[in-house]
């Protein structure tokens, strides 16, 4: 898909009062990261935080830009324009609808195994620097699970960055819009990743571009916080919940599916998934992992 086709699908969907948008800005006075809705612009002229007065207009103008979904938004608006093209087909007239054609998909294992196969996998995993220590120890985990070598992106690990004195951003837009790969997006959701422009950034990036992604909820953080391009109907795995230790072995199938991952016997299997609740326990309560 490109540029100019995510461009005019977002202004067909706007105009149409099928998505909003939300921003985020660094606030010049407390340099924390505010957030307001568009209808909330002419009426602010403060942070929400420190209570400062801002030019609010001034600063939405290099914002990270959200857009939220309104779903029963979109399906009036699909059945709208079904009824409209269907009407049109009836009459032998031509389609009157701009359509935006997207990557075909089936909707069989994770995300369309089928049409997964011709392309390369990769793992990205969207996840703020703050909470680096859980996410080092996933990675670990998924190493232990027997991960392909160059198969996960990880901005915060030794081993699965970027490559010294390349740009992050251009090497991220090359990823998400390289067609040879599939790219699969783990977010590593926690009240520190909306508090991120770059996180929100990438979770916009994959909603537009219709990429595959999962939700991993860090202790603390609950369902009803999840907002954004994120559905918050599709089932998540939380850290803290109390089908952790089951929810990995859900990991485990999905990794494998995605991946080729070799079998694991039962005994090394139970010893990596412990490893990493005992880890993400002791990230928890503060203790060293060492």
């Amino acid at each position: 898909m490109t540029t100019d086709e995510v461009s005019e699908l977002i202004r067909i969907l706007y105009e149409e009062h099928v998505i909003r948008f939300k921003y985020s800005f660094i606030c010049p006075k407390c340099k924390e990261t505010d957030t307001l809705e568009e209808d909330e612009i002419e009426k602010t002229n403060y942070c929400n935080l420190c209570g400062n007065s801002i030019d609010i207009k001034k600063l939405i103008k290099g914002a990270t830009i959200r857009y939220m979904l309104d779903r029963d938004a979109l399906w009036e608006y699909m059945e709208e324009n079904y009824k409209t093209e269907l009407n049109a087909a009836r009459k032998g007239e031509k389609p009157k609808m701009k359509v935006v054609e997207f990557p075909k998909n089936t909707e069989e294992g994770f995300g369309g195994r089928e049409a997964m196969k011709q392309y390369e996998n990769k793992l990205f995993i969207s996840h703020s620097t703050d909470d680096v220590e859980y996410v080092k120890a996933f990675v670990e985990f998924l190493e232990s699970m027997g991960m392909p070598e160059g198969s996960i992106f990880c901005s915060s690990v030794e081993g699965y960055q970027i490559q010294w004195g390349e740009d992050i951003y251009d090497y991220l837009s090359n990823e998400f819009n390289n067609s040879d790969k599939n790219l699969i997006v783990l977010f590593m959701l926690s009240d520190n990743y909306y508090k991120s422009a770059p996180c929100l950034n990438e979770m916009g990036a994959t909603w537009i571009l219709k990429k595959e992604y999962r939700s991993i909820l860090l202790p603390g953080f609950e369902y009803k916080k999840i907002e954004g391009a994120i559905n918050p109907n599709r089932i998540g795995i939380k850290f803290d919940g109390d089908q952790f230790k089951f929810s990995l072995n859900e990991i485990k199938k999905q990794m494998t599916g995605w991946f080729g991952l070799k079998a694991l016997d039962e005994s090394r299997w139970d010893r990596i998934r412990d490893k990493l609740i005992r880890e993400i326990e002791n990230i928890k309560s503060g203790r060293s992992l060492s």
